[in-house]
């Protein structure tokens, strides 16, 4: 596989992120935001909203917001990529974890669709496990997080206590 990148998503990307999201085998899979939505998250500053790049070709895309102050770390919001099955979207995966790490994130979580296997498999394939909350912890991850996540698996990578990055905050 060619090395891949991630960096900042431009309008001019908006297209192409579009039209992942929009792909009739994707439906099931991911969230459909307009393209307004879009540049209103880009424009936040506690989202990543990044393009997943192999040599100047675009290969997906992921948007994650910073929740450290509710005890979520990154939350991966959303990862889709143009083509599944080639390992891209783990290699993207480990690479925003291991950014967030620089950024001092305890771990990273996301929420999964129950029935999409092909993606726990690959979010386990990077380190991520099934996070069991309770009643309480589940209300205020909807309620703080994410409250499009209902019905869904929360998983959560904790950050290797022996990396070299900086401490958690």
């Amino acid at each position: 596989m060619t090395p891949i990148a991630l960096r900042p998503t431009t309008p001019a990307d908006l297209d192409f992120v579009l039209a992942i999201e929009h792909r009739p085998d994707n439906q099931t899979l991911i969230g459909r935001w307009t393209r307004d939505e879009h540049l209103a998250v880009m424009a936040r500053g506690d989202a990543r909203h990044v393009v997943i790049d192999s040599a100047g070709t675009a290969l997906g895309y992921l948007i994650a917001f910073d929740v450290r102050a509710h005890g979520y770390g990154f939350y991966v919001k959303r990862i889709a990529v143009n083509e599944v099955g080639r390992g891209t979207g783990r290699v993207a995966l480990a690479q925003f974890a291991a950014a967030a790490w620089t950024e001092g994130a305890a771990l990273v979580s996301l929420a999964v669709r129950t029935h999409n296997e092909r993606a726990q498999r690959c979010y386990r394939a990077v380190g991520f496990e099934t996070w069991s909350l309770d009643e309480t912890a589940w209300a205020g991850f909807l309620a703080r997080v994410d409250a499009s996540a209902a019905g869904c698996l929360i998983m959560r990578r904790l950050r290797d206590p022996f990396d070299s990055a900086q401490e958690p905050q």
